[in-house]
């Protein structure tokens, strides 16, 4: 942990993970997601029973930039971090939060929570 993270209790880091997942989950196309690749048009990620002709309004993201193996893997892995899932996430970091509260350390929570919180500050949010 870096001097900055050290002097805020970690219960609050992980109630402020838990949050940005909230926020961003339900930002998000809601429901379960799949992916779907389409050879040399890249893969997609899409509502789960979501179809291509649905003209963009069920799809979630395209991944179409790199060597076809990267885009299935990235749109693979996109598609299980659907909305449900960063909601349980959420749940279990504000589990976590709580049990800290309580006296009980919880660091692979922790270390989730930091992640978490690393990805929203370097500008996850398209900021470039």
């Amino acid at each position: 942990m870096d001097t900055a993270t050290e002097t805020i209790a970690p219960a609050t880091h992980l109630r402020a993970a838990a949050g940005i997942l909230r926020e961003r989950s339900s930002a998000a196309t809601p429901g379960l997601w799949q992916h779907m690749c389409l050879g040399s048009e890249g893969c997609l990620v899409l509502r789960r029973h979501g179809t291509i002709r649905e003209r963009g309004r069920g799809r979630v993201a395209r991944f179409g930039h790199k060597d076809w193996q990267a885009d299935h893997a990235d749109a693979e892995y996109v598609a299980t971090m659907a909305p449900p899932v960063a909601a349980a996430l959420a749940e279990w970091l504000d589990a976590a939060a709580q049990a800290w509260d309580e006296g009980m350390e919880w660091p692979e929570a922790l270390a989730v929570a930091g992640a978490v919180n690393a990805a929203s500050a370097t500008g996850s949010r398209g900021e470039f």
